[in-house]
């Protein structure tokens, strides 16, 4: 079975960069510049490596007919013969990223990268990096190496403008992990370029927000707070939701996940993040639906074995009831506690 998650803590410690070049784009070019080599130092290889890491915490995607996606075909090259293709099917990628940038773009280098997950999973490694007064290049005919001048971008990612992971392996469910710089997903072009569609959209991600802590906080009661219930743990959800513009998984999490002992709330907080990672939703960008958090989707809901169903809007305190987290150990039974000052019987 594909994986949902993005990319484990294990596995990104696991990356190794096997080839990378990049190639040159000026916006006044019909064509880029095309490099036949990349020398990189090692201070420079780990700057390419957390933006790998980066790059694991974007939105999911999937190509949209694999047969005919260009991309796709020349990551595809890369993989079958890594040292007769990796360098022109680096050049047709990045030309094909030029061609489809039709408005002003930003002079810049393009970086096609092939990496290693767990020493067995290939994945290709895409980025557009644009052209800042913060390093510089050494041409040496068709070979260049970076130098390290004041602040760099081996020091400053903001220089960074798009960037992608390619799943090769087929074993996540979804194809590839794609962000860009000031947008809560890609734009039009970009998606274009790469001939993907979100894998979830908006709404379902939001619906499995809102529903993904209550669940866990259900099948984690030694790990929540002790004078709370499941039901807290969504309306916090639901708040953070309701309260955010850009869904952010660790701050989510820091919204979630409440607890005045301060151990238990790190042990808590680790065990929700691998159970989104798990659920793919731990990595993901997106601007919440407000319509999978309407009124009726905010509303608690609990059945007794009995068969009497209870339901409530917000805190159950605010609501004068009280749920016990466990059974009375003199009968073995749940006493919920409920004070009103009138019943209206519906029927």
């Amino acid at each position: 079975m594909k994986r949902e998650s993005v990319l484990s803590d294990l596995e990104k410690e696991s990356i190794i960069i096997e080839k990378l070049i990049f190639h040159i784009i000026i916006e006044d070019e019909l064509k880029p510049v095309y490099l036949d080599e990349v020398f990189l130092d090692d201070s420079q290889k780990e700057f390419f490596k957390k933006r790998l890491y980066d790059a694991s915490q974007g939105s999911q995607f999937l190509f949209i007919d694999k047969t005919t996606s260009v991309v796709y075909k020349e990551c595809q090259s890369i993989i079958g013969n890594i040292d007769k293709n990796f360098l022109q099917a680096s050049k047709n990628i990045t030309a094909l990223f030029k061609a489809q940038h039709k408005k002003n773009m930003a002079d810049g280098v393009f970086v096609v990268a092939l990496v290693s997950i767990s020493l067995k999973r290939k994945m290709i490694f895409l980025i557009k990096l644009d052209h800042k007064l913060v390093y510089r290049y050494k041409l040496d005919g068709k070979k260049a190496t970076l130098e390290k001048i004041k602040n760099t971008f081996i020091e400053d990612k903001t220089a960074i403008q798009k960037i992608s992971l390619i799943d090769m392996s087929d074993h996540y469910s979804w194809d590839l992990l794609a962000s860009e710089r000031n947008s809560d997903g890609i734009r039009d072009y970009f998606k274009k370029f790469l001939q993907v569609v979100e894998k979830d959209d908006a709404y379902v991600l939001t619906d499995r927000a809102r529903v993904i802590a209550r669940q866990w906080a259900s099948n984690n009661k030694d790990l929540k707070c002790s004078n709370e219930n499941p039901s807290d743990y969504k309306i916090r959800a639901v708040n953070y939701l309701s309260s955010h513009s850009l869904f952010d998984s660790n701050d989510y999490i820091d919204y979630v996940i409440f607890d005045e002992d301060l151990e238990r709330r790190e042990i808590a907080k680790s065990s929700f993040k691998e159970y989104m990672e798990i659920k793919g939703l731990y990595g993901q960008s997106f601007k919440p639906s407000q319509k999978a958090i309407s009124a009726a989707k905010r509303r608690n809901t609990g059945k007794t074995a009995e068969g009497l169903t209870l339901i409530w809007d917000g805190n159950s305190d605010d609501v004068n009831m009280f749920i016990p987290n466990e059974p009375d150990p003199n009968d073995n039974l749940f006493h919920i506690e409920i004070k009103t000052s009138n019943i209206a019987f519906l029927n």
